[in-house]
């Protein structure tokens, strides 16, 4: 998990959020200390408006395809991990 949450903050942050890759970098940093704790605060980036869901990554105005792609799929992993 925890290479996952380093890909997907170094991911954020080249694609306009380090506000949210900060984060990231955090929860990784914290994974091995509190697991659980850190999971319950993970599962709650994915809801609402504004949320991690909703985060399209870009570059001078114009969307990362490939970038958005890979955190599609490293999102959609880390919601198993912590879902399980």
């Amino acid at each position: 998990m925890k290479e996952i949450l380093y890909e997907i903050s170094e991911l954020l942050i080249k694609g306009g959020y380090p506000d949210w890759g900060n984060s990231f970098i955090k929860f990784k940093d914290e994974i091995a200390v509190d697991p659980l704790f850190v999971k319950s605060q993970l599962a709650k980036v994915f809801g609402g408006m504004g949320s991690f869901n909703d985060i399209v990554l870009y570059e001078d105005k114009t969307p990362l395809f490939d970038e958005n792609e890979r955190l599609d799929f490293l999102r959609t992993q880390l919601y198993k991990l912590i879902s399980y």
